[in-house]
């Protein structure tokens, strides 16, 4: 009984140890851009083979990621913004001919 309880701890610690060391690899990867950084150079090497405008570096909190807009302020949210309300202005494009549907009503 003895033995089982020691062993069934070690493999219960060593579990730990495994989930801990997965949490440590996924905050390296995520939160120290180990891949934004690498992304960025590949993106930028490939713009510059090809003549496109480079991306340069923005900051999304402690997260570098590549972008291609320039400004004083930008940032991953004002460029999902932008794609969101350029998505919206054709969706309402391609509707805009039906009008209203009478079922909004009851939704307003």
């Amino acid at each position: 009984m003895i033995g089982w309880t020691i062993k069934t701890c070690f493999r219960a610690m060593g579990w730990l140890v495994k989930l801990s060391l997965l949490c440590v690899a996924i905050t390296f990867f995520l939160g120290l851009n180990c891949l934004t950084i690498p992304l960025f150079f590949v993106l930028w090497a490939g713009c510059k083979i090809f003549k496109q405008t480079p991306p340069h570096f923005a900051l999304y909190g402690m997260t570098v990621y590549p972008t291609w807009k320039y400004g004083p302020h930008a940032t991953f949210l004002g460029d999902l913004r932008k794609m969101n309300r350029e998505a919206d202005y054709l969706a309402w494009k391609k509707t805009r001919w039906m009008g209203r549907p009478w079922e909004a009503r009851f939704f307003d």
